[in-house]
């Protein structure tokens, strides 16, 4: 069998393939390095856009967020002044709730000094009066009527009551025993009826001390009681001291010419009760 041998090159095509071969590699190189090249340049122009957008973003948010702090100083500037009006406003009205608080006090004492003036001159008034309490009203009642009670109650008492000055019924609720007030031409002839009324109840059962059917009231017998006449606020503050001497177990309680008096016990020295303050005061 006869063997095939591969063709031979001839020297000059063995020096051409070495030359050409060097730079086809080269242009492949150069093709290769070029293609990576555009690659990289569009991923960095990619990249820069990308981060040109973020960056413009960034500076957008951060303007905004300028933007919104302006505003917030504003805001509180705006709060700032309207906190500095209410607390002024605030300041105003409490220096004219403390004016107001001085100023009432000013009237409460001056209406207190004028009450205190307005009794004295009701008590210089009346403080020969006495009171009559408990007396039913007849029908048809007249000053004459009620002259005669008082007549009747000087007997009784073995007394002559003179100079009378005036008589009549307090004004009251209609059905109530309205209390019957004698003005006396004197202290000492008020005292006297008193001082009689007081001998002619002591040691009497009750049923025997002064009462209707002794001044010629027809009926059932009902207690008289005398007193020493007193303007209503007076009479109020002596309701109040004999309910406060109850309460505190003074012994004694009791008013002459128009003051309200206690004593605790025996022996101790009389408190003069001027007012319901006082008794306040007196509770501490």
């Amino acid at each position: 069998m006869s063997v095939q041998h591969s063709p031979t090159l001839s020297p000059k095509k063995v020096v051409l393939r070495d030359v050409v071969r060097p730079i086809l590699f080269k242009e492949e190189i150069k093709e290769i390095l070029t293609s990576w090249k555009v690659e990289q340049q569009d991923h960095l122009n990619h990249t820069l856009r990308e981060q040109s957008k973020n960056i413009s973003k960034l500076s957008s948010d951060v303007a905004e967020v300028k933007q919104q702090n302006l505003e917030i100083k504003r805001s509180n500037m705006e709060i700032e002044k309207a906190m500095a009006f209410i607390n002024k406003q605030y300041e105003d009205i409490k220096k004219q709730i403390e004016t107001l608080q001085t100023e009432r006090q000013l009237y409460l004492y001056t209406i207190s000094e004028l009450e205190k003036k307005v009794i004295d001159i009701q008590q210089i008034s009346r403080n020969s009066s006495i009171e009559i309490r408990n007396v039913p009203i007849t029908e048809g009642e007249s000053t004459s009527d009620l002259n005669r009670f008082v007549s009747q109650l000087s007997n009784v008492l073995e007394m002559p009551i003179s100079g009378v000055r005036d008589i009549y019924r307090i004004p009251g609720k209609p059905g109530t025993k309205k209390a019957i007030v004698v003005e006396l031409n004197s202290m000492q002839e008020k005292d006297k009826v008193l001082t009689a009324t007081k001998k002619f109840n002591k040691d009497k059962p009750h049923d025997g001390r002064l009462n209707t059917s002794q001044i010629g009231i027809h009926g059932h017998p009902q207690p008289v009681y005398v007193a020493e006449f007193l303007p209503s606020s007076t009479k109020k503050l002596f309701h109040l001291a004999r309910e406060f001497a109850k309460l505190y177990k003074y012994e004694f309680c009791w008013s002459i010419n128009g003051k309200v008096f206690l004593r605790q016990a025996t022996g101790m020295k009389h408190i003069h009760v001027k007012s319901e303050q006082f008794l306040c005061d007196l509770k501490q």
